[in-house]
């Protein structure tokens, strides 16, 4: 049985900001991935060559395959788009403002993904607290009600 190949893709969007850019490549650094994969970086909506160079310079000796989007419609329409230009078994999608916090994530989320009956693997984080989820909660309780 052939190991499954992965790809994680980047989406770095120029109107996000390079700090967000340099964030991610920083934190991609520091926490291997911990099983191997092809890193993606989806380029989104660098129209003038020098802000693409800028950004592609935040990711240089990191091996990457490029890819290069429009910036338009929202993060899913980039993700499809990227997945018709790829070619691998899984695909995990990774915003603008990703931050890894944890060395093997992708090893982690891939655990998961691979096995039987499983369509969807993911993780998130949230400044919001428990609190304020029940008070959206019961928001949206009331205005359906």
């Amino acid at each position: 049985m052939t190991r499954p190949s992965i790809g994680s893709v980047y989406l770095a969007r120029l109107a996000d900001g390079m700090a967000a850019l340099r964030r991610f490549a920083d934190s991609y650094r520091r926490h291997p991935a911990g099983i191997a994969h092809e890193l993606i970086i989806a380029y989104k909506g660098f129209e003038r060559d020098d802000q693409l160079q800028e950004a592609r310079a935040v990711f240089h000796g990191l091996p990457h395959r490029a890819l290069e989007l429009e910036d338009s419609g929202f993060d899913i329409g980039s993700y499809l788009e990227t997945s018709r230009r790829v070619a691998h078994d899984y695909l995990c999608f990774l915003n603008t403002h990703t931050e890894i916090a944890a060395t093997g994530w992708l090893a982690a989320l891939a655990r998961h993904a691979v096995r039987e009956q499983v369509g969807v693997a993911g993780a998130m984080g949230s400044y919001e607290s428990l609190q304020e989820s029940v008070s959206l909660l019961r928001e949206v309780l009331w205005r359906c009600v």
